[in-house]
């Protein structure tokens, strides 16, 4: 009888170890562990934030399908590799992006907040030159009145800037009112792909019964691939608007 003992095993063995050779691989873990290897190409734009966040997606569903039917599925390690990939390189991005996007308002608070001394200290042909193109920007030294005196296409420019009510407003009062900066937008970039940023300023007379105050617009452009403050442009500037509202022109 001893001699049967061995082979009786091996009979009640054989057929669970062939069960488990017969395990199917998760599809959605494999698919996870491919979305966690491409997760670094998240980096090129928002658009493709969606290869982590789908990578995460398939990984837990994988993981919950796996726990659900561990006697014909397997790949629990392939999703949990394909998880964590996703995780890294999808914080990353987010990560990235939120500090390039706190880097940008930054920056352009601080092209903002010198445009508008300029006009408050009654420059405006210093102030106008930020409108201009970094490529078609005169020179800012003793040459910019005469770039002026003798371009008439700039000199219509400045006509043009002045004119405009909350340009003229703070020529004229810009060192007897209170500028606070108040909010930022970005409303996304440009069609040709420059940072737009959105910035809002509280312009408050003291001097007026009651205080009267507007709030301004300046709209920042930064031209593509040039680590300069010179780079930025005031594509836009706008009085007596809502920064609570959104603009559809915009």
């Amino acid at each position: 009888m001893s001699s049967l003992e061995p082979a009786s095993q091996a009979m009640h063995v054989a057929p669970e170890e062939t069960l488990a050779e017969y395990k199917t691989l998760s599809v959605p873990a494999v698919i996870a562990l491919i979305l966690g290897l491409l997760s670094p190409i998240a980096w090129i734009g928002p658009v493709l934030w969606i290869v982590p966040g789908a990578g995460i997606a398939l990984a837990v569903l994988a993981l919950r399908s796996i726990a659900r039917r561990p006697a014909s599925l397997t790949g629990r390690k392939t999703a949990i590799v394909g998880l964590a990939l996703s995780l890294l390189f999808g914080s990353a991005t987010l990560s990235r992006a939120a500090s390039r996007t706190w880097w940008l308002r930054s920056e352009a608070r601080q092209v903002a907040a010198q445009w508008i001394d300029l006009l408050a200290t009654d420059q405006p042909a210093r102030a106008h030159r930020w409108t201009l193109p970094p490529e078609k920007r005169p020179v800012d030294d003793d040459s910019l009145w005469t770039f002026y005196q003798t371009t008439a296409d700039a000199q219509e420019s400045l006509r043009e800037f002045v004119a405009q009510r909350p340009i003229r407003y703070l020529l004229a009062h810009g060192d007897q009112v209170q500028v606070r900066f108040w909010m930022a937008e970005d409303p996304g970039p440009a069609h040709d792909g420059a940072d737009l940023v959105r910035l809002y300023y509280a312009v408050t007379d003291e001097r007026a019964e009651g205080k009267q105050s507007f709030f301004l617009r300046l709209v920042m452009r930064r031209e593509v691939g040039v680590a300069d403050p010179g780079a930025w442009t005031m594509s836009e500037v706008r009085g007596g608007v809502n920064p609570f509202e959104s603009d559809s022109s915009q």
